[in-house]
């Protein structure tokens, strides 16, 4: 193992678990309110679920077909690396369960009572009692378990009741109830007490009622967590005969449904006799039985915050305040087409609108010579405007070209569903190279006008989806950069053809030409650090675990290059290891918005250059994918960028700070206020939309110009 082992390397997949661990901190955190902090605790409930689907599923495939295959970077085998993560998956857990009750007493105080069935109150139980015999038990099939009712399939992330009974000759027999078709949660207000009951809760608190002459011996709740890997699959695809493509795609959806389970979990402790029977009709290994010691559908999301209705003094208690995006320019028709023609436009969601890129479309589709729209779609929200705005530019005769990833995991059946409503419309569909995800945001409308071509780029860092617009922090340049167009040109069309782009001057392109990009930057920065001793790189990504790249920081830290690096999730790099890694940083931002903006700044000064992008620097992003990022050269919004990517160096509310030992810690300010970037951000640009135009961006840069480069500590 130590020929793999330096040191200066994490596990991925204990590096995704420290994300976990930092967002369950966050609803420990007293300054975040009350209902926001129980969403963060659903969030890593739903984390958690996503994490064994994808890494341990595919970890214990890994294991099964090549059990002596080690990590590159830590040295472990797959059975190590599962042995570690369910020993933190388990401390993990007994926290999670931990803080809910502790969340549970806070809400009490505050007029929220989440019902345990266990303690309730007698008006409560009636209560209770009298929706189980109306509404809930008409909905409830019991199965026994016997020789002529083979045990069920078990559905991945459904809830069912297990019931053990006693019978007649003293064995054991099981019963099992399936409770996917439930409303997940019931409401109702008392003594002006808003009271919350898990349904499926309800129903193991009453079942006993369902079983005559039958008597249970032991009541639980489980879910099992399937696997959702696809690799073995996708190699398939890419040699599968059957010409329709989407077809195929739905039989591997359909197929990964059928995955085994690779978590069992109870809501209750259960009987050493049940936990062995269902491991055994699983296949499971004890390791991988988890008591959650809460709620196990634990998603507030849809209906939670409608439901509850509460008055608007206890909605600013109990939630963050509402936040409204701008607009950068007036959305009337034809007015964004008009704004990108003269002048570069940089949006930032969440704090401003989607909508402009949406009336852009509609823009184009509008205009006499504009003659073509591509785009790539990788997640789309549902309904999505985006996809209302292509099909109306087709009926308006445009020739619009989609180029759809079919495999967004989890968003395949979406991806399907869209490219048969765009195909329909007149839309041409079209599909990466094999092997390989177009994960760009990218999007080219052409022109043409009196045989002169122009065009109108767009390049971003998340998603054409709306909805998670208002959720996640994302950039997105609309340009109508000749060089940029032609790029973005040469980048379709060698899709078209099942190609990648070779070479570009102001696009990154993956898989050809983005680690070597990012490789010759990191060393121009180490040349200039020993040539003038300014050499300083920052880095705003999701995750980061390739290890060319990493190799290639720690050789600018040994050079004595500045590095900060601003990474959400995964990193999979030791920061502040002496003599290696002493001059680089690593800071995680987790707050009210999910971090997503992908942004390269590399050098300061004049030689100063910096890119927005998709890809993170996870070796699928720089190997495996089509990704593009853009280079920004107009000064006003490279200086906007600069703000942003400074503001997140210097968050100290928000943000957490890796220790050499890879574990993390939010470092205190000292003798000042803590500066939380999101909140940051937000009141600027809410103050600049209240300024006159004129004012507005002489207000916003006039600040930024006395800085000469983006902070270094």
């Amino acid at each position: 193992m130590g020929e793999y082992h330096t040191g200066l390397y994490l596990d991925r997949e204990l590096s995704w678990l420290a994300f976990d661990r930092r967002i369950l901190m966050e609803a420990a955190d007293e300054k975040t309110p009350l209902l926001e902090r129980l969403k963060f605790l659903s969030i890593f409930h739903s984390n958690l679920d996503e994490f064994f689907m994808v890494r341990v599923g595919s970890l214990t495939d890994r294991m099964l077909a090549e059990p002596k295959r080690r990590d590159a970077k830590t040295g472990q085998t797959a059975a190590e690396q599962l042995f570690h993560i369910m020993k933190a998956v388990r401390e993990l857990t007994e926290k999670a369960a931990e803080l809910y009750g502790q969340l549970c007493a806070r809400l009490r105080q505050s007029g929220i009572l989440i019902l345990e069935p266990d303690h309730l109150e007698k008006v409560d139980a009636l209560i209770l009692q009298n929706y189980f015999n109306h509404v809930l038990r008409y909905q409830l099939s019991l199965q026994i378990v016997n020789s002529r009712h083979p045990f069920p399939f078990l559905k991945n992330k459904e809830q069912y009741m297990v019931i053990l009974f006693d019978t007649k000759d003293g064995a054991r027999q099981l019963g099992m109830i399936p409770l996917g078709s439930l409303p997940r949660f019931y409401m109702y207000e008392l003594e002006n007490k808003h009271r919350i009951a898990f349904t499926a809760e309800i129903v193991a608190k009453f079942a006993a009622k369902l079983f005559r002459g039958q008597r249970p011996k032991e009541i639980n709740l489980i879910r099992v967590t399937r696997s959702a890997d696809l690799e073995y699959e996708e190699s398939v695809l890419e040699e599968e005969a059957d010409p329709d493509y989407r077809d195929t795609m739905e039989a591997l959806l359909q197929a990964r449904r059928q995955l085994p389970p690779v978590r069992l979990q109870f809501w209750k402790t259960p009987s050493p006799r049940l936990s062995e029977l269902l491991c055994r009709q699983l296949k499971m290994e004890p390791n991988r039985v988890f008591t959650s010691g809460i709620p196990l559908e634990f998603s507030l999301e849809p209906g939670f915050r409608e439901q509850l209705k509460l008055t608007p003094k206890q909605m600013e208690k109990l939630f963050y305040p509402q936040q409204s995006p701008v607009n950068r320019i007036p959305l009337q028709k034809g007015r964004v087409m008009a704004f990108a023609e003269k002048s570069d436009l940089l949006l930032h969601f969440p704090y401003q609108t989607m909508q402009p890129f949406v009336q852009l479309l509609y823009d184009a589709g509008n205009d006499p010579a504009v003659v073509s729209i591509q785009i790539s779609l990788y997640r789309l929200a549902n309904p999505s405007k985006i996809v209302a705005a292509l099909l109306y530019a087709a009926e308006q005769g445009k020739a619009v070209s989609c180029f759809v990833e079919l495999r967004a995991r989890f968003d395949e059946q979406s991806n399907i569903e869209y490219t048969r409503i765009l195909e329909k419309a007149g839309c041409q569909i079209l599909y990466g190279p094999p092997g390989y995800k177009i994960h760009a945001k990218l999007c080219l409308i052409t022109k043409k006008h009196r045989n002169k071509t122009g065009y109108i780029t767009q390049v971003g860092t998340g998603n054409y989806n709306e909805k998670t617009a208002e959720l996640y922090t994302d950039l997105s340049l609309i340009t109508a950069d000749e060089q940029i167009g032609r790029e973005a040109e040469s980048v379709f069309h060698a899709l078209r053809n099942g190609e990648f782009v070779t070479s570009a001057e102001r696009l990154w392109v993956a898989p050809l030409c983005y680690r070597t990009k990012v490789l010759e930057l990191i060393e121009a920065e180490i040349r200039a650090q020993r040539q003038s001793g300014n050499g300083y790189i920052a880095i705003k990504v999701n995750a980061m675990n390739d290890l060319e790249i990493m190799q290639k920081l720690v050789e600018a830290s040994r050079a004595g290059v500045t590095v900060n690096l601003v990474i959400r999730g995964i990193c999979c790099l030791r920061p502040g290891v002496s003599s290696m890694t002493e001059q680089i940083t690593v800071k995680s931002i987790v707050g009210r918005y999910l971090e997503h903006s992908r942004i390269f700044c590399f050098g300061v000064g004049e030689r100063q250059q910096i890119f927005i992008g998709s890809g993170d620097l996870l070796t699928r992003n720089t190997a495996r994918r089509v990704e593009v990022f853009v280079k920004i050269l107009q000064p006003e919004i490279r200086k906007e960028i600069l703000r942003i990517l400074t503001a997140c160096i210097q968050d100290d509310e928000r943000g957490w700070y890796m220790n050499a030992d890879g574990s993390y810690r939010k470092k205190k300010p000292e003798n000042r206020r803590a500066k939380d970037s999101q909140r940051y951000l937000y009141e600027s640009y809410r103050a600049l939309a209240a300024e006159p135009e004129k004012k507005r961006r002489r207000h916003l840069w006039g600040k930024i110009r006395k800085r000469k480069k983006p902070a270094q500590n």
